[in-house]
């Protein structure tokens, strides 16, 4: 039900599903305790600041569902950013559809924050009873590139001076393995690009316009 100080607001019915052409602003009164909702228009999120402790501005528990479907994916959040968005003539310097800016934390007086991030996945899927996962990830991107612009540490922190560290007393640094055939058909290898060499059984190192093969000294 609307709440007496939001004024008009719009709730139809369809089947299971509920449409709330504008939101109160007693949000939570309007969703329902089950079933889908759709919201029409954009839906913007500001509590007001608060100078005692506060709880997370946005939780969401997953439920324990049972008796799913066999063989079909359930996912429990999905940003459909499938849709195409038609611009004007021009150029635009960058188009970032799904952003994270950086928090602030502050203090009263010196303090320290041993461990800050910004975005934390606690670890892949893990299985559970009677469930087998031959691989799990924590992220994944499933195709495209990606662009790290900072420092990237793999089992540790990042050195200062090193675009890429990684640390381990049990795992080494895997190169690429192809055939040189495979390795010929690279288009445009950049200088300095490494991969290993089935055909040879030798890392081969790119310089120039040619392959050289990695040897001991």
């Amino acid at each position: 039900m609307p709440h007496p100080a939001d004024g008009a607001n719009t709730r139809t019915t369809t089947g299971d599903s509920r449409t709330m052409a504008n939101y109160p602003a007693s949000f939570m009164d309007a969703l329902p305790n089950s079933g889908p909702v759709d919201l029409l228009g954009t839906l913007s999120i500001a509590p007001a600041a608060q100078s005692a402790a506060r709880t997370n501005l946005l939780l969401v528990t997953a439920p324990a569902d049972t008796a799913q479907t066999a063989s079909v994916e359930v996912s429990s959040v999905f940003y459909n950013l499938a849709a195409t968005r038609t611009y004007a003539t021009g150029a635009l310097t960058t188009q970032r559809e799904y952003r994270i800016a950086a928090p602030t934390y502050a203090f009263v007086g010196a303090s320290t924050i041993a461990t800050a991030v910004t975005f934390d996945i606690s670890g892949a899927p893990i299985a559970g009873t009677n469930a087998t996962i031959t691989a799990g990830y924590a992220l994944r991107v499933a195709s495209g590139a990606s662009l790290f612009v900072g420092s990237v540490g793999v089992g540790g922190a990042p050195a200062a001076s090193a675009a890429l560290t990684v640390t381990s007393t049990t795992q080494g640094l895997l190169f690429p393995r192809m055939t040189e055939v495979q390795r010929d058909a690279i288009a445009a290898p950049a200088a300095g690009l490494v991969i290993y060499n089935t055909t040879t059984n030798k890392l081969n190192l790119r310089v120039a316009a040619a392959w050289e093969v990695i040897t001991s000294v």
